[in-house]
């Protein structure tokens, strides 16, 4: 099984992202704007590799964790979140399967 190991730089911390084979792929319905430095900004119509999927708790927002290749597919683009909302999958590779816990800290950003 194929891993990524990304490094993200987020004020002068680091986040690390261990992520595992892409599970789906989808595209951008509308523009999004990242408001810190754990999102990605995103544009109409581009194509998303999903990561993970993070599952909303109470009234809170859907996000996922995806990159945007550049404008060769052998660029990488950066690994971030974005809501799910704004995007339609178009191909399921692997469905959900393990549920892991966050914290906090695990959304930290300065």
């Amino acid at each position: 099984m194929l891993y990524l190991f990304t490094i993200m730089k987020c004020s002068h911390f680091y986040l690390f992202f261990y992520l595992p084979d892409t599970i789906s792929l989808a595209r951008a319905q509308e523009d999004y704007n990242a408001p810190d430095c754990r999102f990605i900004n995103v544009k109409k119509g581009q194509q998303i590799y999903i990561y993970s999927k993070l599952v909303k708790e109470n009234e809170a927002g859907e996000f996922w964790a995806g990159s945007v290749y550049g404008d060769h597919q052998t660029e990488m683009g950066i690994v971030g979140y974005f809501p799910s909302s704004l995007v339609k999958e178009q191909r399921v590779y692997q469905e959900a399967t393990k549920e892991v816990l966050t914290t906090d800290i695990d959304f930290f950003c300065e």
